[in-house]
């Protein structure tokens, strides 16, 4: 079997509560993973085109991969947005990214947590990596895409995943994203 992706997204009303769960196959992996996988792999500098549309010539380096994005930070990590365009492999970017903060369109993000560490059991190997995202704009707003963007280098931003979802937040709710990486035999 080959490994999967889970994206979770867990709906929350303003005390917190999960009040809904939706399960989508995260299977758009894009160009940018293949090519962060490329350079960790083989060891070799590799082009690569970041959140800003620039090919970058990054290597090897400790924090490629890093999704780890400290709490009200929206340039990296597990992200939402409203763009409506058909996933494609050579997407570098959300069509439409929602920033933090609580201005109309914007929502608060949590930090990235890794919510389950590493786990392997008889069958399974998996990690999970969540974020909440809190809705205190004063209107619905609707998440139609979620990605990584990881850490590429020293200073860049890839995007290595993006998910075509539908999901409603309501004004003083939010929702929780968690990605799962699984592999089982």
């Amino acid at each position: 079997m080959q490994p999967e992706i889970l994206l979770k997204i867990e709906k929350i009303n303003s005390r917190g509560v999960i009040i809904g769960r939706e399960t989508y196959p995260a299977k758009s992996l894009v160009a940018g993973f293949i090519g962060m996988l490329n350079i960790q792999l083989a060891q070799a500098y590799v082009s690569i085109i970041d959140i800003t549309n620039t090919s970058r010539s990054a290597a090897n380096y400790a924090g490629n991969f890093d999704m780890r994005a400290a709490l009200n930070i929206s340039t990296y990590g597990i992200l939402a947005g409203t763009g409506t365009n058909a996933v494609a492999i050579g997407d570098y970017k959300l069509q439409t990214p929602i920033t933090h903060g609580t201005g109309a369109g914007q929502l608060q993000h949590s930090s990235v947590e890794n919510n389950t560490l590493l786990t392997v059991d008889a069958n399974n190997a998996y990690f999970e990596m969540r974020r909440t995202l809190t809705n205190n704009s004063g209107a619905t707003i609707t998440i139609k895409e979620v990605a990584i963007y990881a850490k590429l280098y020293v200073s860049w931003t890839a995007m290595i995943e993006r998910t075509a979802v539908n999901t409603a937040i309501l004004n003083t709710a939010g929702v929780i994203l968690t990605y799962k990486f699984l592999k089982t035999i």
